[in-house]
């Protein structure tokens, strides 16, 4: 019978480490996905601000 509880105690472990693992690839994912919807329209960005560089720097 203690080995029925040894067992089960282990897949809650094995199923808490991997609901961990499933958030940080969510988590891990968004943050991909956001840099790179920024890092393709970094040239929009770079157009709509250009003029307002251009009025502080000088540049």
């Amino acid at each position: 019978m203690p080995k029925f509880k040894v067992n089960t105690v282990l897949i809650q472990r094995i199923r808490s480490i991997c609901r961990l693992c499933v958030l940080f690839l969510v988590v891990y994912q968004r943050i991909f996905q956001f840099c790179l919807h920024v890092f393709q329209n970094m040239s929009i960005f770079a157009a709509l601000f250009s003029p307002v560089t251009y009025q502080v720097t000088g540049y």
